[in-house]
């Protein structure tokens, strides 16, 4: 009788198909393939190996033992990447066509919070920001949102859009307290980036709505008054200040009667 062994030798792809894309995510890829025209062993191993368009730098990942479904991993999103099956057996390796796809837009990365800065008005705060350092696809929109920190209305819209990176708050309250935080969105992710809430003070300004002085009692040198604060104090009121005839003639640390 004759015996025959089989010899291995380096796997042919031969007309194999590429790998097809079976789904496509931000981060990873999943890929099913057909085994090479000639195995040429039977003991061959599978390595599904990627690489962004252009990059000689690869990750690869070994679908489990006779599956011939594997996974592209450690992939950027909205990246160009090629993949392709390598086999390998004792002799050596082979590689399939490679197939080309994009991944999927994601979050954007890296967005760091705006800087506030005042302006010459009172009643006004400066609102400036940078682009994420990975905006992982198109950008949609920017939103600026702020609120007083303690009282007042909840979140209100300040800006919508994708045209500019600055945005002046008007209509604030001085000596007040808010808080600003920016959203970052990417075209088809409905999640944005977010960052931290900013807080910053306004300055004071000059006081409004003051009341004029009420008349207590007339003497034949001397008047009694009584002064109430103002309104709106648009800060803390230092001083106030009695005139009569232009000139002042009474000062004082708090509202209430005065003798001028």
């Amino acid at each position: 009788s004759v015996s025959i062994r089989m010899v291995d030798a380096t796997p042919v792809w031969g007309v194999t198909p590429p790998p097809t894309l079976v789904a496509i995510g931000n981060r990873t890829a999943d890929v099913s393939f057909e085994l090479p025209e000639f195995p040429n062993s039977q003991s061959n191993t599978y390595t599904v190996i990627t690489n962004a368009t252009g990059s000689v730098v690869s990750s690869s990942s070994q679908p489990a033992d006779n599956s011939t479904h594997g996974q592209a991993v450690a992939l950027l999103p909205y990246t160009g990447y090629r993949t392709h099956i390598q086999s390998c057996n004792s002799i050596g390796c082979a590689d399939s066509s490679p197939v080309f796809f994009q991944t999927a837009s994601a979050q954007p990365e890296g967005f760091a919070p705006p800087v506030i800065e005042r302006t010459a008005r009172a009643d006004q705060l400066q609102v400036s920001w940078t682009a994420a350092t990975a905006q992982n696809g198109v950008l949609d929109r920017y939103v600026v949102l702020f609120r007083e920190r303690t009282g007042g209305a909840g979140l209100i819209t300040l800006f919508t859009g994708s045209d500019r990176t600055r945005v002046v708050a008007p209509g604030l309250t001085p000596l007040t307290q808010y808080m600003f935080t920016v959203q970052s969105y990417t075209v088809n992710v409905s999640a944005p980036a977010v960052t931290p809430f900013v807080t910053v003070t306004t300055p004071s300004s000059n006081p409004e709505a003051v009341p004029t002085p009420v008349i207590l009692a007339i003497g034949q040198r001397t008047l009694e008054l009584r002064v109430d604060p103002p309104a709106i104090p648009n800060g803390e009121i230092g001083t106030y200040v009695i005139l009569a005839n232009g000139a002042a003639v009474q000062t004082g640390g708090t509202a209430g009667n005065f003798s001028v």
